[in-house]
């Protein structure tokens, strides 16, 4: 007993904070007693080489000491393979954000866990969390929304559904990550009062609440410091005040010096070592670095291998090929359903009377494209794959007679092979190109692999490739079937070797061709188009148009052969005719309804770009508008991963805002769409009527230097300051259904330091059965400092039947009262008057209370 009580000393004197105030759980004790003993029997070398990955997406592994690696994988919104393989995409961040419903979000998150099992990772590098600062943001669609409150309690319950699957989820990007522009140097500069109101404020309530098992500092630097190097944030706040105790790794690329690991990071991704490693083990000879630093890092690794079954080699690694496909999927629908917010719904036009619909025109560039998810590093390769179009001709009877025409291109460069349009054999049994890959650039010997592909995209094709780094060859083979006769454009983008670049050497090789009917069409020396997508990696890009023939079936294949590049990555396109603005009109004249399906194309919303505009471009607006005037009962249905405006909104009926839904998006829409799910999204960042009202637009991106001189009021926060109307205020979202609030309570008067329980009323008063997602808002009537109008601070989704009431009730914390203090530097509640409001959005409150707050 007396060696237990040394031994939980120790532990204590020599691990983070809330480890000894757990420790009287005997699994937590005997594992920090095991790290213990594991750390005695280390060489330096040995503990440096944790501090590293052993690859692109590997930690280093000790066999002899029973330390395996850990595999990671991108992806907020599902797994992201890294072999290629298959995945349930769920609803992008912004889209799961708009369920506002913490129980959807930790489904989803432990689905994503569970599915991670399967694929043999133990580590995914999610959510992003990092807010909605501009519309204009690359990655908004990654995020939880413009507010820190829904932020926070969405990634809480996110990941404590994923570890509760035995992973690891890495909150990201730490800390002020809102553009894409300068990314890699790029300083942010934040107030300090702004950083903690917002930015650090998710950060701090999932780590507190949610206890991650690791975190990823961002790419950028904070105020000229970068952030892996960032040791006020890392260290001090992060670790002690807060009380982290799992791993702070960087993101990929991210550590600068081998200065980092003093300041608080305890893992340099990817691997091999670039600024750790040797240069580690030299700083510590040369007493630069001590070895205590070193040991509490490696502790926090290996705590990680412990939760994560990789110091016991508890790991999962299953086959994975759909033993919970019909769960996943279900999750993935619900989800999306929830997601859909209905923006507008005059005369009830919908849902559509399926009876007196006999005729539905389905028209615009996503009415048959799956865009459901987002570029860059969280793309993954859906299980399954369906376009709105087929949804709604599958949920429609066959009495409804549905027609399409796309009417515009919204896609800048060429879309990804549709692999519908191709086939291995000419059948058309089956759907895609057969792919053969070998170990050398001749494409000679025995195959190292091969099978169907229903998907050629850079990151996808990079991650089967990893392994095969060197010389390697690849064959695509089979047939395209032109949907109509016309024009058709095909793109080939791949990585850059031409003399000048970054990955030319005179042992680099790099030949790919694209072939139709046995003929070279396109190939690696062609002249240069501007159709780089993947601008993250140095890549050229190539364009031909050829006009083809609906009635031929054409061999298809792609050859690719390399040696001595470090990585690979390949991106094959091709842009179908476009029947026109004024096919489409004559359609929707002899229909009873056109619904119109706009928004984002493939790579509108990106990882390693910002967005230029807000606007749908590529004559999206002036479809819109000609389809309403045709047809009076035209239903626009959006894709989008942020805001976009809307110059037709007066001259339609309704408007539904789907986001980027995921691969069960398109079911979702058409359930919604016929009333089987009653939307119940609502907005979880302002619509400003045009870009120059959101509180960014002096100051996005600013390039090398973002200052963010809005300060607090980013959002709702300042169209409420500045009264100006939005497009669509935060927290907005209609029903089939209504609502009515009734009998506020809140106390008159209370100690600041006491929580104040809130209750309210909801009564549905319509026909039918909805959810409300009601809204709890406070004002801080005496505010000494520049304030908010009002702040977000609580919400609760609840399901009503007809006539239904229901007591919601609220519970909040003198926190909620608070703001940062720049002279304290710290929280502090002043007393005095605050006024509670509650109702259906920022802009919609039905009941509203004073409280005053006394010492």
């Amino acid at each position: 007993m007396f060696r237990f009580i040394v031994l939980l000393i120790v532990l204590c004197a020599f691990s983070a904070p809330a480890i000894c105030a757990d420790a009287t759980d005997s699994d937590q004790v005997r594992t920090e007693a095991r790290i213990a003993v594991l750390l005695k029997q280390m060489t330096l070398e040995e503990k440096v080489s944790l501090l590293s990955g052993a690859s692109e997406f590997t930690t280093t592994a000790i066999q002899h000491l029973g330390i395996h690696s850990m595999t990671f994988a991108d992806g907020a919104h599902g797994v992201r393979d890294n072999h290629g393989g298959v995945a349930t995409v769920y609803p992008a961040g912004i889209a799961l954000a708009a369920t506002w419903n913490v129980d959807m979000a930790h489904s989803v998150g432990q689905a994503i866990g569970e599915e991670a099992r399967e694929h043999g990772v133990q580590v995914m590098l999610g959510p992003d969390i990092n807010l909605v600062r501009s519309p204009l943001g690359g990655r908004n669609f990654e995020t939880f929304g413009e507010d820190p409150v829904l932020t926070g309690r969405l990634a809480v319950a996110y990941v404590r559904g994923m570890q509760s699957a035995g992973v690891a989820a890495t909150p990201k990007h730490f800390v002020a990550n809102e553009q894409e522009t300068e990314r890699f140097d790029g300083s942010s500069n934040v107030d300090e009062r702004t950083l903690h109101e917002l930015y650090l404020a998710p950060f701090e309530a999932v780590v507190r609440d949610a206890r991650p098992w690791a975190l990823m500092t961002a790419y950028n630097r904070l105020n000229g410091t970068f952030m892996s190097e960032h040791g006020d944030l890392l260290n001090q706040l992060l670790k002690q005040q807060w009380q982290f105790d799992g791993v702070v790794m960087s993101d990929w690329g991210a550590a600068h010096s081998v200065n980092v690991i003093n300041h608080g990071l305890d893992l340099e991704m990817p691997g091999p070592a670039t600024v750790l490693g040797k240069h580690l083990l030299q700083a510590v000879h040369d007493h630069l670095v001590s070895n205590a630093v070193i040991d509490e890092a490696v502790r926090r690794i290996l705590r990680l291998c412990v939760r994560t079954g990789c110091l016991d080699d508890e790991r999962h690694d299953t086959d994975h090929q759909g033993h919970h496909v019909h769960v996943y999927n279900k999750i993935a629908r619900n989800a999306a359903s929830e997601a859909i917010t209905l923006l507008k719904n005059d005369h009830g036009v919908l849902p559509l009377d399926v009876a007196r619909t006999k005729r539905i025109a389905v028209i615009g560039p996503n009415a048959d494209a799956a865009i459901i998810q987002g570029s860059g590093s969280s793309q993954l390769l859906a299980s399954e794959v369906v376009t709105p179009l087929q949804a709604l001709r599958a949920a429609l009877p066959a009495s409804t007679e549905v027609a399409y025409e796309s009417g515009v291109d919204n896609e800048w460069s060429p879309r990804v092979l549709d692999a519908r349009y191709f086939s291995p054999a000419r059948d058309h049994k089956r759907n895609g190109l057969f792919a053969t890959y070998y170990a050398n650039a001749r494409a000679a010997g025995r195959p190292v692999m091969q099978r169907v592909e229903t998907d050629i995209g850079g990151l996808s094709f990079g991650g089967i490739a990893a392994k095969r780094a060197g010389q390697m060859a690849v064959r695509w083979r089979g047939y395209f079937f032109p949907p109509v006769n016309g024009e058709y454009e095909f793109s080939l983008e791949h990585l850059n070797v031409s003399p000048g670049s970054a990955l030319a050497g005179k042992k680099v090789h790099l030949d790919v061709k694209l072939l139709l009917d046995g003929k070279v069409i396109l190939d690696n020396r062609s002249a240069d188009s501007d159709y780089v997508t993947m601008t993250s990696l140095p890549t050229r890009a190539h364009a031909v148009k050829i006009k083809l023939q609906a009635a031929h079936v054409y061999s298809f294949a792609i050859s690719y052969s390399a040696t001595g590049l470090p990585y690979h990555a390949l991106r094959v396109g091709v842009r179908l005719p476009v029947g026109g603005i004024a096919k489409a009109v004559q359609l929707a004249r002899k229909s009873d309804t056109a619904i119109v399906f706009v928004g984002s194309s493939s790579t509108t919303d990106s990882e390693g770009r910002d967005r230029e505009t807000i606007d749908l471009g590529f004559d999206q607006d002036e479809l819109v508008e000609a389809i309403a005037a045709a047809n009076p009962r035209t239903v626009v249905v959006i894709n989008n991963g942020g805001p976009v405006t809307m110059p037709w909104i007066d001259k339609v009926h309704a408007v539904i805002d789907a986001w980027l839904p995921g691969q069960e998006g398109p079911r979702a829409i058409a359930d919604v769409l016929l009333g089987r799910i009653n939307p119940s999204g609502k907005l979880p960042v302002s619509f400003p009527g045009r870009l120059q009202d959101n509180p960014s637009y002096l100051f996005f991106p600013g390039t090398r230097i973002a200052n963010y001189g809005e300060g607090i009021f980013v959002g709702y926060r300042y169209y409420d300051k500045k009264e100006i109307e939005p497009l669509f205020p935060f927290g907005f979202g209609l029903s089939y259904t209504t609502f009515d609030y009734q009998h506020l309570q809140v106390p008159r008067r209370i100690n600041k330091d006491e929580p104040v329980n809130v209750e309210v009323d909801v009564r549905n008063t319509g026909s039918v059965a909805g959810a409300e997602v009601v809204q709890l808002y406070v004002s801080d009537k005496d505010c000494r400092e520049a304030c908010p109008i009002r702040e977000l601070k609580a919400f609760d989704k609840v399901m009503l039947r007809p006539g239904e009431t229901r007591t919601v009730s609220f519970r909040l914390v003198p926190h909620d009262f608070s703001h940062y203090d720049i002279h304290a530097h710290e929280w502090k509640i002043d007393e005095g008057e605050f006024e509670i409001a509650v109702g259906s959005s920022s802009r919609d409150l039905r009941q509203m209370a004073g409280l005053v707050l006394t010492e």
